[in-house]
């Protein structure tokens, strides 16, 4: 489904519905009892269920209904949790995958690479693309990734990629995170092989933004930390629960948060850089970084 979240995208808005008060009632109630059986914090699911059930949404139409019910949603201050609309009927078993966000590579002055990367879609999906990139970016200088417009997406892109910049050895521990519904602990973990060539010891440069979020910070963070790359740019957006999509109604679904990170936690805060310029100044100073790096 492509949800309708916010009225910041109405270029994209789908077309509007009435909804009856036992339609309007039903979706709110559901919403609600996910979010109560599902969020990561059992106390603030049941907080946000309670704020959610006690709010007024009478007489909305379903485009009414969205940013009416995430403005009670956004006072979480969790920006995994929000709510969306789709003016096709979702279908149960539909598990068509979104079409590949293929990553751009150039090369730049003085042999610097630049990677740009928009969404961790899973591997089954983008790995022979990211296979592809690395082989283009085995012989540069230095490398600059951009994620100023990365979105969310896949952990398991995130040790993909991770992996083609670590060296060759062991796996490595990446981070561990808690899933409420199991109560299961899952450890991430780099991959013992990859049919791409390794950038292992030269010099890595991450770009961000304020709108860099979820998977984006936290190859941000992981490579920071493991990899000792460079972040250039914005503190990133702070969204760092895993979540998932719950239809709560034919049209209507919620984008629930369902773990949290047992360390290196950014929910709320997000990444800061290394050095620390406005966004769109990032490029010209990671290229210039690298280019004095690699002299």
């Amino acid at each position: 489904m492509l949800f309708f979240i916010l009225a910041l995208f109405a270029q994209q808005r789908p077309p509007d519905m009435p909804l009856t008060p036992e339609r309007r009632a039903a979706i709110i109630e559901n919403t609600a009892k996910k979010i109560e059986e599902l969020y990561v914090d059992p106390a603030k699911g049941k907080e946000i269920a309670t704020a959610l059930r006690n709010a007024s949404f009478t007489q909305l139409s379903a485009l009414e209904l969205v940013p009416a019910v995430n403005k009670v949603l956004k006072t979480s201050g969790d920006k995994h949790l929000r709510f969306g609309y789709d003016a096709a009927p979702s279908k149960e078993n539909d598990t068509t995958p979104d079409p590949p966000a293929i990553p751009e590579v150039k090369r730049l002055d003085g042999n610097v690479g630049l990677l740009t990367w928009k969404k961790f879609q899973d591997p089954a999906i983008l790995g022979d693309a990211v296979m592809d990139a690395m082989k283009k970016l085995a012989t540069a200088n230095a490398v600059i990734i951009d994620l100023r417009n990365s979105e969310g997406g896949s952990p398991d892109m995130v040790m993909l990629l991770l992996t083609c910049f670590m060296p060759a050895g062991d796996p490595v521990l990446v981070s561990e995170t808690y899933f409420r519904r199991t109560n299961f602990t899952r450890q991430f973990w780099t991959l013992p092989y990859v049919s791409a060539p390794r950038y292992a010891t030269k010099n890595v440069y991450i770009l961000t933004s304020s709108r860099t979020f979820s998977a984006g910070e936290g190859f941000s963070e992981h490579m920071h930390r493991l990899r000792h790359a460079t972040l250039v740019g914005e503190t990133t957006r702070g969204g760092a629960h895993m979540s998932r999509w719950e239809n709560v109604d034919p049209n209507f679904a919620v984008s629930v948060p369902i773990a949290r990170h047992l360390s290196n936690d950014w929910e709320g805060v997000g990444i800061k850089p290394d050095v620390a310029v406005p966004e769109a100044d990032a490029l010209k100073v990671a290229h210039e970084l690298a280019l004095r790096s690699s002299k």
